[in-house]
């Protein structure tokens, strides 16, 4: 049967009440117009690095982040951080924390010269982003997202800015250390958007900054294909590529020697032969792929066979080809270190299955999602999971016309040391029998999402009772039965 509830951790309850504390004294210092702040707060932030170890306080920062207090124009944060974040803080993350620059200043002046990663996101400006180079020495990880703002141009009419712009990025370019930076996605002025970031200033920082491994752009692939002829390498390792063609393909496995996670997505049903026979010459050793709407003809096997041994992340769907259970042999085969398994589109009830003798497949999966028309579930769940005594997560899909109840595969199938989480469409149903089965195997699972048409009123009240670490659904009710 599944755990029970856990007891809640003493020690988050007391971070929770010295949290409280401080940020009653913070609240105290605004309201009331306290005098002296300076020294007041000088004297709280000195007795709390003197007596609270560095653990404590940068877990009072993630409390008040995660709070929400932080989302606010308010000066209580800022008399917050500046009261608990240290001078070793290695880690910062104010979430739509407006501010102004002069207080911004202070916290980079005093207690940001030894930060790794900073989190500003929804705050973040070109005035802060000026700051960083001369501050953050040692940055590696930066979120500088920011708010559209609606600017009125005349005559009832308005467009969108940005506050971190190009102008910025050139003084991101002065980082030496930084590896991963999220912003904004790049837009131009016929979108409506006044001003922001282009293609050429992520191109200037890419120049500049010879460490970034990622930048989180959604086509990152279309600022790398072009105009960076003069370049020999870039570190990144992360390229995500709308409709891409040969041409910045080749591009793009010619500068990322490092590539190490590509992710495809192709808005239209032309081949894509040529761009994988490219892939599979390159032989990039990818740790990840991921490819929306596959439609590689002949190369399917050749492209697992090329560079399968290192993936331990794939997921793939199309909607021009469909997936096969022969196909999901040829990924068994070639990826044998795949934590994690995507497959949309399998369409396999109506082929003659020819299940291969166990060979050890997917011994190391932990997250499995299978999506299709007409699985043969029968076949598939046992050939994808037999083996895999690591899985935690398992999610199946089935949009056909056709019922079956699952009761009998998942329980004689799934492994039952760690999986955590079931979830499974409304086609491929259970009786009360059979959930009662899944949950005396899977001691660990916390979450079972399903369709049951039997009433499972006194399943539910039992699990209440018995006060158990799950979250059971039941998709067949509307609203849906939950406990």
């Amino acid at each position: 049967m599944p755990r029970f509830k856990p007891i809640p951790s003493l020690y988050k309850l007391c971070v929770r009440v010295v949290y409280n504390v401080i940020y009653d004294i913070c609240s105290s210092l605004e309201l009331y117009k306290v005098r002296n702040k300076g020294p007041r707060l000088k004297e709280l932030h000195t007795y709390l690095v003197e007596h609270y170890p560095q653990n404590i306080l940068d877990d009072l920062l993630d409390l008040h982040s995660s709070n929400g207090h932080s989302n606010s124009q308010s000066l209580k944060s800022y008399y917050f951080y500046r009261a608990v974040t240290h001078h070793n803080a290695r880690a910062f993350k104010a979430r739509n924390y407006k501010l102004e620059l002069s207080y911004w200043r202070v916290l980079f002046k005093t207690v940001f010269n030894n930060l790794i990663s900073l989190n500003l996101a929804l705050s973040c400006n070109d005035q802060i982003l000026e700051l960083i180079p001369k501050y953050c020495p040692q940055l590696e990880h930066l979120n500088a997202t920011c708010k559209y703002e609606r600017v009125e141009i005349g005559n009832n009419a308005c467009t969108f800015a940005l506050s971190v712009t190009d102008y910025g990025l050139g003084f991101l370019c002065q980082c030496k250390k930084l590896k991963t930076l999220t912003v904004n996605e790049p837009r131009s002025n016929t979108r409506g958007i006044q001003n922001g970031i282009t293609y050429a200033g992520l191109r200037r920082l890419l120049i500049h900054v010879e460490t970034l491994e990622d930048i989180s752009y959604s086509d990152l692939g279309s600022v790398v294909a072009k105009d960076l002829d003069a370049l020999e390498s870039l570190r990144l390792k992360i390229i995500r590529h709308f409709n891409a063609t040969e041409e910045s393909i080749k591009e793009i496995l010619r500068l990322c020697k490092n590539l190490s996670e590509l992710y495809l997505t192709f808005f239209n049903s032309d081949s894509q032969c040529n761009i994988w026979s490219e892939i599979i010459k390159a032989r990039p050793k990818l740790r990840a792929l991921e490819v929306i709407n596959l439609n590689c003809c002949t190369y399917f096997a050749e492209i697992f066979q090329s560079f399968g041994e290192t993936l331990c992340f794939l997921s793939i769907s199309s909607n021009y080809q469909t997936i096969s259970f022969e196909n999901l042999v040829t990924i068994a085969r070639n990826c044998p270190n795949l934590q994690f398994l995507n497959c949309a589109h399998l369409t396999n009830r109506n082929e003659v299955v020819h299940r291969p003798r166990n060979f050890g497949q997917f011994s190391n999966l932990e997250s499995l999602h299978l999506c299709g028309m007409s699985i043969d579930v029968a076949n598939v769940v046992p050939f994808c999971t037999e083996n895999a005594v690591n899985l935690e997560h398992l999610r199946i899909i089935e949009q056909g016309p056709v019922t079956t109840y699952m009761d009998n595969i998942f329980v004689e199938s799934l492994k039952p040391e760690k999986i955590r989480h079931i979830e499974v469409s409304i086609k491929l149903p259970f009786t009360t029998f059979g959930i009662r089965k899944i949950l005396a195997k899977f001691p660990l699972l916390n979450y079972l999402n399903v369709s049951c048409t039997d009433d499972c009123t006194m399943l539910m009240q039992e699990l209440r009772d018995m006060n158990y670490d799950l979250v059971f659904i039941n998709k067949v009710f509307i609203p849906f039965q939950q406990v």
